[in-house]
């Protein structure tokens, strides 16, 4: 983020600050803050490591789900990090901005892993899969491949899980004026409405979806989009 004068002006934002923010958010946590493998320019996040089909830019071009890459690669870094305590935790798996295209990947293997009885191991490990967090998600292929999920059967499987969802969006993905973000809105208001409907068939009250909406009176800027990070 450092390696340009435009990217200096969010070097608050960095990995280490917001990886301070999250041990803030998360009491008593293992933060693992996931960097991408990749920077187009020194400004665009490419995860094609769980992500494995983006464009240069790291846009998604689909969410492949052959061989699982994504979740076992999930589990590779939790292994390393079970090295270091001894006790199994539940996971908490939070996406910012791009970031969120690996929680969607990751929503569609869960998908196919459904229906799979020959991997034991790696289901046993994303039981401990409890909440899955978007913040402001968002991508520049959205005419083509989803920015937020609308598939039925991803959010069916969020419930066979009984993972927890939380939504926190800004002005500057959701209802923005702007053109390019059409998309966004519209997927995101798609994905809210497929929630409400399963939330029935989520058990208790700590599986209810939270879904809001932070600086919504205030023009959209890339600084609330950043600042949702300390508010969320």
């Amino acid at each position: 983020m450092n390696s340009s004068r435009e990217n200096r002006k969010y070097q608050q934002w960095n990995l280490v600050s917001t990886g301070e923010l999250l041990c803030r958010r998360f009491l008593d946590s293992s933060i693992v803050i996931i960097r991408p493998n990749e920077m187009k320019d020194g400004t665009f996040s490419r995860f094609s490591n769980f992500v494995p089909k983006t464009n240069e830019y790291g846009d998604p071009i689909s969410y492949d789900t052959n061989n699982l890459i994504g979740l076992h690669h999930l589990r590779a870094l939790d292994e390393q990090i079970m090295k270091q305590t001894t006790s199994l935790s539940d996971i908490i798996l939070v996406g910012f901005s791009k970031g969120c295209v690996v929680l969607n990947q990751l929503l569609h293997e869960l998908t196919v892993l459904r229906f799979m009885t020959t991997d034991v191991d790696l289901s046993k490990f994303v039981s401990r899969i409890r909440t899955i967090i978007w913040l402001d998600s968002g991508h520049n292929n959205g005419n083509r491949i989803m920015i937020w999920p609308t598939d039925k059967n991803l959010i069916s499987t969020l419930v066979h899980y009984q993972i927890k969802t939380e939504i926190y969006v800004t002005s500057y993905q959701i209802n923005s004026q702007s053109p390019y973000k059409q998309y966004h809105t519209q997927q995101y208001k798609k994905f809210s409405e497929l929630l409400i409907e399963q939330s029935t068939n989520l058990s208790g009250n700590d599986h209810k979806t939270i879904n809001k909406m932070f600086f919504a009176d205030e023009p959209p800027s890339l600084d609330k989009h950043f600042e949702l990070l300390t508010v969320f």
